[in-house]
This record gives C-alpha cells, structure tokens and sequence, in this order.
C-alpha cells in the first residue's frame, strides 16, 4: 500500500523504520512540542510489530505509513488512518513529522491525502483528529483543512505525570466532497 502527493509517498511502515522513527520522537525540538511522545526504542519497536500486524489484517482497519519526500526517500514523519467505529464508517487520521520540515506546508499537503484515502479508498463516512490542546499548530491544520471544532476533553490524556486536555475535530465525507467539488 502506498498514497503519492505531489511531494510525498506515504508508505507503509517496515521493521527498518525503527531508527528513523525513534530519532524523530527523541529530538529535543520535537520533544518541547510533544512531550506526551517520548518512547523508548523497545517501545518503537513492539509499535512496529503491531504496524507490521495491522497490514495481515482481513479486512484492514488500520493503516500507518511513513512519510517520505518524493525527490530523494528523506524521512519526514509518520501519519495513518486508525478505523475507530466499523459499523458507522469512523476513523481517526493522525500524523508527526520531523522538526526539520515544520512550517513548510507539508502538513496539510499530508494530511489531504489521509483525508482523500479515508473517504476514497476506505469509504468511510466520518475523519476525526484528536489533538492536545497545547499543540495549536495542529489545531489551526485541522481549521484549514476544514474539519470542524467538536470539544474539548478536559485532562484527557496522561502523559509522561502530567495530565493534557485534548481537542477534537472531524469532517464527514459529503462535507469533503463539496469542499473538493466532488459528487
């Protein structure tokens, strides 16, 4: 499986990723953004086995894919499509990059494409992305990309002794197609 852009493959994950993947999540700049993500190397890696089990799945319910720039295979990030509801066609989409390629516009060129696969190629009907409140880039993508506010959840998530509020946001699928000017 693998998604194309413009700029981008998105690619699934490979047990060769370890390194890459750990090194995104352990940099300092990107750990004072997301502190809630630093994980071990053994922690990465039982991640991966689970990755690697999710594409034996019949049928699939969860995609995770490494990002690569289309130019020269650079490691950008990681992003995915996790199903959270099968019955009524719900999915979260999800992405980090690496701090080198903040604030290039590549976030939203990604996340189209998680969008454009969801309600594609999965026929799904609703995208959510939960974000904590603290990381207000990712909550001004999820404006830009047109996905509407739904709550906050207040001290949502634990992480690393501390407590995050998360925010929620989500776009239907009728609600992409006429934004995308699709039937």
């Amino acid at each position: 499986m693998k998604l194309e852009t413009e700029q981008f493959f998105l690619r699934e994950v490979k047990l060769t990723d370890v390194d890459k993947i750990y090194a995104m999540q352990n940099n300092d700049e990107y750990r004072q953004f997301f502190p809630w993500d630093i994980r071990s190397e053994a922690y990465i890696k039982k991640l991966i086995d689970l990755f690697l089990l999710w594409q034996k799945e019949n049928p699939r319910s969860n995609y995770q894919f490494v990002i690569e720039l289309k130019t020269n295979y650079q490691f950008v990030g990681t992003g995915g499509v996790h199903q959270t509801d099968l019955t009524n066609r719900s999915a979260e989409i999800g992405i980090r990059l690496s701090p080198e390629y903040w604030g290039k516009n590549y976030a939203y060129e990604i996340s189209r494409a998680l969008l454009k696969f969801g309600f594609h190629d999965l026929n799904l009907h609703r995208l959510t992305a939960e974000i904590i409140a603290d990381n207000l880039p990712a909550a001004e993508l999820c404006n830009r990309l047109q996905m509407k506010y739904e709550g906050r959840f207040k001290e949502h998530k634990w992480r690393n002794e501390k407590w995050y509020d998360s925010l929620r946001f989500a776009i239907l699928d009728h609600e992409w197609r006429k934004l995308n000017h699709e039937n």
